[in-house]
């Protein structure tokens, strides 16, 4: 059975997705202003599970190729697919329900599968990118 994301787990890919982490240190701090307290070994577990890496300087989300990865995917007119290690997606959909992509009108979550539904007069392309940006570094 696939496990759950923790709230734990959802403000670690919410700060490392929202916010420049340079290191644990300053992790803890983030995690401290949300009333959370851990341990930097629990932190070092936590990271590696979810697959949150270190790149350019930064904590970043997964997306480096590495089983964890979200893998972007258009689905025209207007729809995006992200998937995800199964658990994982309603981490991923909270992360960009608290802070939507440009054009987001909303986000339904499964297990590894997160569809974002592009909102009226947008368009795809630039919602791909910023997507991309914020989960994988690309652009």
């Amino acid at each position: 059975m696939p496990r759950t994301p923790s709230k734990l787990d959802e403000t670690l890919l919410d700060l490392v997705c929202n916010e420049r982490i340079v290191d644990q240190y300053d992790l803890q701090k983030g995690l401290e202003r949300m009333g959370m307290h851990i341990s930097q070994p629990t932190l070092s577990r936590h990271l590696t599970r979810l697959g949150i890496t270190k790149r350019g300087g930064r904590y970043a989300p997964p997306g480096d190729g590495s089983p964890t990865a979200v893998a972007i995917i258009a689905a025209p007119p207007n729809l995006i697919i992200m998937r995800t290690r199964p658990g994982f997606a309603n981490a991923l959909a909270v992360v960009l329900d608290h802070q939507p992509l440009p054009g987001q009108a909303g986000t339904i979550a499964g297990d590894d599968t997160v569809m974002v539904a592009l909102a009226q007069g947008h368009a795809l392309p630039p919602m791909i990118a910023a997507a991309r940006l914020r989960f994988m570094g690309e652009e």
